[in-house]
């Protein structure tokens, strides 16, 4: 059992996983060993499935469940190279009400943010009410400054609409084209010009300044 348990390790480590994956695998697979009282290898798919329909396992989290499965597979992909056929049914995730941010927490976030680029993307979005999509979709050419407006085409219904820009929100804009100078995409992709940002580059972008800030 322990030589399966360190070829897991060895296993864990040539593929790059944090070790806090090693850890959790591993202790997940000795528990699953003294649960059976057998070695990992022996252990056939009828009893993990009868393993996963243990009401004691069943009141775990599903969190908690699927990193056990997760550890299975591993196990039996990686190590053991055998076929695994479970039959499991995970508990549902439970919805979690959003957070939102207060207005002071929308202005740490902003007097802190030294990178441009965020900082504008947090300024347009917040002081013009947009959904990430809108926001990331905007064009050079959809921002009137004249008229103080910017068009937001194929938004929410796929309808399109102008939105009011207050001046705050403009002379951001305006310090954002003078250092990036886009043509096309407002906000486009790092590596492609021709691409607008990933909702995702922005939302983990955002999530990491706001656990520095908030």
């Amino acid at each position: 059992m322990n030589t399966l348990i360190e070829q897991v390790k060895t296993e864990i480590a040539y593929l790059g996983y944090s070790q806090s994956t090693c850890k959790s695998y591993c202790e997940h697979l000795l528990k699953l060993s003294h649960y059976f009282n057998k070695p990992l290898d022996l252990i056939t798919d009828d009893e993990l499935n009868i393993f996963f329909k243990d009401p004691a396992i069943r009141k775990l989290s599903r969190a908690s469940q699927k990193i056990q499965i997760n550890s299975i597979w591993f196990l039996f992909k990686n190590i053991l190279h055998r076929p695994l056929n479970l039959d499991i049914a995970l508990p549902k995730a439970k919805p979690r009400a959003p957070t939102y941010l207060s207005r002071d927490d929308m202005r740490r976030l902003i007097e802190s943010c030294t990178d441009m680029r965020l900082k504008t993307l947090i300024v347009v979005c917040y002081g013009c009410g947009l959904r990430i999509g809108e926001l990331l979709r905007i064009k050079v050419q959809d921002i009137d400054g004249q008229r103080k407006t910017i068009l937001i085409e194929h938004g929410k219904g796929d309808k399109s609409r102008y939105v009011v820009v207050s001046d705050s929100v403009l002379n951001q804009l305006r310090c954002y084209w003078k250092m990036y100078h886009p043509t096309g995409w407002m906000f486009y992709s790092r590596w492609l010009m021709d691409k607008p940002m990933s909702p995702s580059s922005f939302r983990k972008a955002l999530k990491n300044m706001h656990k520095c800030v908030v």
